[in-house]
């Protein structure tokens, strides 16, 4: 069963000032007009994000599958990649949302999305991604050694779709997108220990 690490808050809010903090002026580091500056910019990104429905639905859907990846017991590591500094060369990266390794040694990266389903025809609905955010993920997922995936949590069917980024196919304009029809032929939940007698994915 996964538990969770016992993190240190007081160092958490040290690196997240050392982050934030641009001080202009020479101040030293403790000097009250620096940190009351740092929580009035605290406060507006907070605020910001908690007012702004897709931030919060984006939220929402990482704990839960977090929660998810807890409750199948067939990992045991995770941890967030997409917080934090993260330093690169050359090609750009996009750090999807969570590294997982699993019991049986296999290393994954995986985004997470909420996807709200269109009320005409909702299975060939397609679910989009820039090529340009793919390309980069996919690059990080080299650099890291792991395979991409990606999780799409669909409120209206309570259900969650685990497919390979590979599954992905090119979209008009350029972009990459798979329909929830062809998401729910190939979930690869099992991965994560979701198990169901039925055939092998992928359908046909």
């Amino acid at each position: 069963v996964l538990r969770k690490l016992p993190r240190n808050a007081a160092m958490d809010g040290v690196d997240l000032y050392r982050r934030l903090d641009d001080p202009k002026d020479g101040s030293a580091l403790g000097d009250p007009g620096r940190i009351e500056a740092f929580i009035n910019e605290l406060r507006k990104n907070l605020t910001d994000s908690l007012t702004t429905p897709s931030t919060v639905t984006g939220w929402r859907a990482q704990a839960l599958f977090a929660s998810l990846v807890a409750a199948l017991d067939e990992c045991d590591l995770m941890t967030l990649v997409d917080t934090g500094e993260i330093y690169y060369a050359d090609d750009s990266v996009k750090a999807p949302d969570y590294f997982l390794h699993l019991r049986s040694g296999k290393r994954m990266l995986v985004d997470v999305k909420s996807v709200a389903l269109r009320d005409e025809d909702p299975l060939d609905m397609p679910v989009k991604f820039t090529a340009s955010e793919v390309a980069r993920m996919r690059e990080f997922g080299d650099r890291f050694g792991a395979e991409v995936f990606l999780a799409l949590y669909v409120p209206q069917m309570t259900t969650w779709l685990l497919v390979d980024i590979d599954d992905l196919e090119d979209g008009p304009g350029g972009g990459k997108r798979i329909t929830v029809h062809d998401a729910l032929l190939r979930n690869q939940l099992y991965l994560l220990g979701d198990n169901h007698v039925g055939t092998s994915q992928p359908l046909e």
